[in-house]
């Protein structure tokens, strides 16, 4: 006895005999297919259909998790560029390696920034998981050398800006006890908080440094250093174009003669001697140096650079 057979439009009409919910005896009626066989073709069909429907939903979830993962990693580098810029002020502080870990413990696009350590924990490890993916999608298309000569750029910047401190403290000071008829005035002036007025003076000086080499202008005193008549010709320092602080109120006429020596201190720390570069010159290079390598980042890692890049490649965290 030839073994019986079933064509495909033979299953079709079985297929649509029985999703109208009619019996396997109906069907051999209908459709002239022994019912057995209907039955036997009609289970595999629908052993065959939920495998597919299973493949194709792995798929569908797949992608969408591929592009949540390629979503996370284009956010990671934009978070990296904009935070690599270079500072706007003089630092009075702070370490590069530190710098440079702490970038992972604020990057939460999704969530809260977290509110205790082992949180703070847990966004640092994943964070860096995504950096490294990042890397591993790029490999050498993206010159990630420039984030360690970024680092070493802004370690530079931390020692200039310290030697910068030590001598503004140290010329203002020291200028400051030679001038012995401005130097009696002010602490005749101000008592108590005469050291308080060298402090602020000092921080001023800095702050000043930093807003002119941020512009890329020569110090000014009237655009940098500044005094600022208050109330009954009683005068603040300003420092910077800050609008907002000030030094301890003093007469009119000793805050404008402390405007011109601070501008006198600023000059002197900005000028090189022997041929060699002054601390601020030194401080713009860093700086300078920042900024171009933001800049190059910032191109190699731009998001329609870096998508297509995504897509042709494959790290350890891409979904299978």
């Amino acid at each position: 006895m030839n073994k019986r057979f079933i064509s495909e439009d033979e299953l079709n009409s079985v297929i649509k005999v029985r999703e109208s919910g009619a019996s396997w005896l109906r069907i051999e009626n209908e459709t002239g297919v022994p019912r057995r066989l209907a039955k036997k073709c009609y289970e595999e069909w629908e052993r065959k259909k939920s495998v597919e429907e299973l493949r194709e939903a792995r798929i569908g979830i797949a992608q969408a998790e591929f592009r949540n993962h390629m979503d996370a990693l284009v956010g990671v580098a934009r978070y990296l560029v904009d935070r690599l810029h270079a500072p706007t002020e003089i630092a009075f502080g702070g370490n590069a390696d530190r710098f440079l870990e702490g970038l992972w413990a604020y990057y939460a696009p999704q969530g809260d920034p977290p509110k205790n350590d082992t949180d703070r924990l847990r966004l640092v490890r994943r964070n860096r998981m995504l950096f490294d993916s990042l890397k591993e999608h790029t490999g050498e298309k993206v010159p990630w050398r420039l984030v360690e000569e970024w680092k070493d750029a802004y370690a530079l910047y931390i020692d200039h800006s310290r030697d910068l401190v030590e001598k503004a403290d140290s010329v203002t000071t020291s200028l400051i006890s030679k001038r012995k008829e401005l130097n009696r005035a002010l602490k005749d002036e101000l008592l108590s908080e005469y050291n308080l007025m060298i402090i602020d003076m000092v921080r001023g000086i800095i702050k000043a440094l930093g807003r002119a080499i941020k512009d890329g202008k020569l110090i000014k005193e009237d655009i940098y250093i500044a005094a600022r008549v208050e109330r009954r010709q009683r005068a603040v320092l300003l420092f910077g174009q800050d609008r907002d602080g000030g030094t301890p109120l003093m007469d009119r006429k000793l805050a404008q003669r402390l405007v011109d020596f601070c501008s006198v201190v600023a000059r002197d720390l900005s000028q090189g001697k022997n041929d060699k570069p002054s601390p601020v010159d030194r401080i713009s290079s860093d700086l300078c140096r920042m900024d171009a390598i933001q800049k190059e980042l910032d191109e190699t890692l731009d998001e329609l650079l870096l998508r297509p890049l995504i897509l042709r490649t494959r790290c350890k965290l891409c979904p299978a």
